[in-house]
């Protein structure tokens, strides 16, 4: 009786262990064949990649190596616990293993890490020709990496000059700066930006009034420039850039007979711009347009034949100046002595209308400073600014930040001469004005603007105000080759 119990309960674990083995060998067994997935599954890449296993059923454990061993034989297999970092062109190669069915079949990713597809390293600006220093400045460095650059024409892949970039340099004068990134996957490509610094590129001064004939002395301006450089002018016909009596500009000058004024600007970097002259006839009386034609064209050809070709132009235009005033001379005087007589009996509305329609015919510095002094008699302390002439008007009031003047871009964009049609204002604060022949991009709290690719500093960033976008006006103007002119005294800014 107890042998068939015993018999009996024997079968019934022949049974059991033969099914727990069933479930082992097929469920157990199917979960460690699992073949582990390796991310990214290799590749080609510019830097270090970070790489993950996954596809590990519960209870097994993952090893994978990186030295063209098997993970399954391997005294180097690693223990996989989580992201590992693949700096280096290797192989990675893993392997899952469990206590009761051994090792599953090995995945393998094959990973390129070359610094010859290294991202190239983008300067700011990318070169030009420039009339003063630069801040320059170097990105798309990836993470982890360091970019090197030289200034002496040397490859900083391999120049011993080759300087760690940290942060933003100055290029003071022509050269060729080449940059290259490097890390534990290599050197990237070089880029290169050819920068110009020459005194032939710095803004050409502006005379004010441009030359003429004349009945009294004039009071002569010269402005135009970058705040830093210095102007020098000449009025017995030498070139102020060679000439020992030239003399440095300091402010308002007078003409009191008849003579060329001729100007330069200057800094120690970039040395000198063009010269810009303006030729004044000073005459007791008002002599006929015939009269005063017939001595520019005498001053026109000493210009010609002392090969002062600037001077020339200048005389030139002159002249032809003087043809059109035939008809606009009398209307022009009539305007002053209705100017004399409103200002002396303090009619300023009324000297202000006149003003306004005498810097339409001649658009001088003169008519804007007496246009200042008549707008602080009437206690206008807003910015008034004037295109070609013509008063532009705003639906946002222009402020002033740091010593300059922001003025809303649309309007900014018709004193250049454009319409809305060439400016788009996205929804990130991003402006964009194109005529077609410069695409200039400006950036809300950005300090600084692109210009067909290439970027520049302003003093002052653009901002939103109000919801308006407020650009520097000098700056832009520059960009768009205008004459931007600051009269403090009303605060007037003229634009041609």
């Amino acid at each position: 009786m107890f042998n068939r119990k015993r018999s009996k309960w024997l079968s019934l674990f022949i049974i059991v262990a033969a099914l727990v083995s069933m479930l082992v060998q097929g469920g157990m067994a199917s979960a460690a064949t699992q073949l582990p997935v390796i991310n990214p599954n290799g590749g080609a890449f510019t830097a270090a990649r970070t790489v993950t296993i996954s596809n590990i059923a519960y209870g097994d454990t993952a090893y994978y190596t990186a030295d063209t061993s098997n993970p399954t034989t391997s005294s180097t297999a690693t223990h996989y616990t989580g992201a590992f970092t693949v700096s280096q062109s290797e192989t990675v190669r893993a392997a899952v293993y469990d206590s009761i069915t051994g090792w599953s079949a090995v995945a393998s990713a094959v990973f390129s890490i070359s610094g010859a597809s290294l991202q190239t390293p983008v300067i700011y600006p990318s070169g030009g020709a420039f009339t003063a220093a630069r801040s320059v400045t170097i990105g798309s460095i990836p993470y982890g990496y360091t970019a090197y650059y030289t200034t002496d024409g040397s490859d900083p892949t391999t120049s011993s000059t080759s300087t760690p970039y940290t942060g933003a340099f100055t290029v003071a004068q022509s050269e060729t700066v080449q940059a290259a990134v490097h890390g534990s996957s290599g050197w990237s490509a070089v880029a290169s930006a050819v920068f110009s610094i020459s005194g032939a590129s710095l803004q050409t001064p502006v005379i004010y009034p441009s030359g003429g004939a004349f009945t009294a002395a004039q009071s002569v301006t010269i402005g135009g420039v970058d705040s830093g450089d210095t102007i020098y002018y000449t009025t017995d016909g030498s070139d102020p850039t060679t000439s020992s009596t030239a003399t440095p500009y300091t402010g308002a000058f007078t003409v009191s007979q008849s003579e060329t004024v001729q100007a330069a600007a200057h800094d120690s970097v970039s040395g000198w711009s063009a010269v810009t002259s303006a030729a004044f006839i000073i005459n007791g009386q008002p002599g006929s347009n015939s009269d005063q034609i017939a001595q520019l064209k005498q001053e026109f050809a000493a210009a010609i034949n002392s090969d002062r070709m600037a001077q020339a132009m200048q005389i030139l235009q002159q002249i032809q100046q003087l043809v059109k005033q035939g008809s606009s001379e009398s209307q022009l005087n009539n305007l002053k002595q209705q100017l004399i007589d409103a200002v002396n009996n303090e009619k300023w509305a009324k000297a202000e209308e006149i003003l306004k329609q005498i810097i339409k015919i001649e658009n001088s510095g003169w008519a804007y400073t007496q246009l200042g002094q008549v707008y602080q008699q009437q206690g206008d302390n807003n910015i008034n600014v004037f295109s070609n002439g013509d008063q532009v008007n705003f639906d946002v009031q222009p402020i002033i930040v740091n010593g300059r003047t922001l003025i809303p871009i649309r309007q900014a964009a018709k004193a250049f001469g454009l319409s809305d049609s060439n400016v788009d204002w996205d929804s990130k604060g991003t402006v964009t004005i194109n005529n077609g022949s410069s695409r200039i991009i400006i950036r809300n709290n950005a300090q600084q603007v692109s210009l067909n690719g290439a970027s520049y500093d302003t003093d002052v960033p653009a901002q939103i105000v109000n919801g308006r976008m407020m650009v520097p006006l000098r700056a832009i103007g520059q960009l768009f080759h205008k004459n931007v002119q600051w009269y403090p005294n009303g605060k007037i800014v003229s634009i041609s």
